[in-house]
């Protein structure tokens, strides 16, 4: 069986077809355990006084996205998420900088308000001016990431001669 997951991959599950509650948890990696706690905190089963408990896709879809959908925490634009206190957080004042990397999107950086840690936000390069005045960050000049080679001339191909 799969290693537990809080985020399942809710395209794995048929809108239109009805599953079994074993079928569930193979399809999804949890126990049968799990699946009937999820009926006790509000999963409705298409008729629960069968043998056999049967929950349509679409019921099962809703419900995954409705429990996923709350731990989400959005964002606002002027703040940044704090890993240690697991929210959204407003950086420190003159504690954010922008630490570009080679390839990817820009990452912004600070000092959570509350707790003193780091705090972290991606953006996207055509939103980086948004965010360089929310923070009032400094316009970053062009950065370029120099790799460095080095090189012996003095390399012997007959070492083990």
């Amino acid at each position: 069986m799969k290693k537990y997951n809080k985020t399942f991959n809710t395209n794995k599950i048929k809108s239109n077809f009805p599953y079994y509650v074993c079928e569930i948890a193979e399809k999804l990696g949890v126990t049968k355990g799990t699946v009937y706690a999820w009926i006790k905190e509000g999963l409705q089963p298409i008729d629960g006084n069968a043998k056999y408990i049967i929950i349509s896709g679409s019921e099962l879809r809703r419900f995954l996205k409705n429990r996923q959908d709350k731990r989400k925490s959005k964002c606002k634009s002027n703040e940044m998420f704090c890993f240690k206190c697991q929210l959204p957080r407003r950086p420190l004042e003159g504690k954010t900088s922008i630490v570009a990397t080679k390839g990817s999107n820009p990452n912004l950086t600070g000092k959570c308000s509350v707790c003193n840690s780091q705090i972290f936000r991606t953006v996207s390069p055509k939103n980086l001016p948004e965010f360089i005045n929310n923070f009032k960050l400094e316009q970053p000049q062009s950065i370029h990431l120099v790799e460095s080679i080095t090189t012996t001339s003095n390399y012997n191909q007959n070492i083990g001669a």
